[in-house]
């Protein structure tokens, strides 16, 4: 297994949680990110109520890349567009 990546919250069962060379390389505060998710928290911009604490700038968002602040269409590994600025 490699990257950095974890279900968001336990599901039941083993939590698989990836942690490559690569992520403990990049610092500790990937780990942490990673460690977060499998605690329950989830991006800032996937959140349920996010347009309650976040506005995205929809104009600024580059072409193909429109579903990345959607809530209902992120998946693991998700990262916060530079586009979203919180409320």
């Amino acid at each position: 297994m490699s990257g950095c990546f974890s279900s968001i919250g336990r599901s039941g069962g083993m939590q698989v949680v990836s942690l490559g060379p690569s992520c403990l390389q990049r610092g500790p505060g990937i780990v942490l990110h990673e460690l977060m998710h499998v605690l329950g928290f989830w991006h800032e911009h996937s959140r349920a109520d996010r347009d309650r604490y976040i506005r995205v700038n929809w104009n600024e968002i580059l072409p193909d890349t429109e579903n990345n602040p959607d809530a209902a269409a992120l998946g693991p590994g998700a990262s916060v567009p530079p586009t979203v600025t919180r409320n």
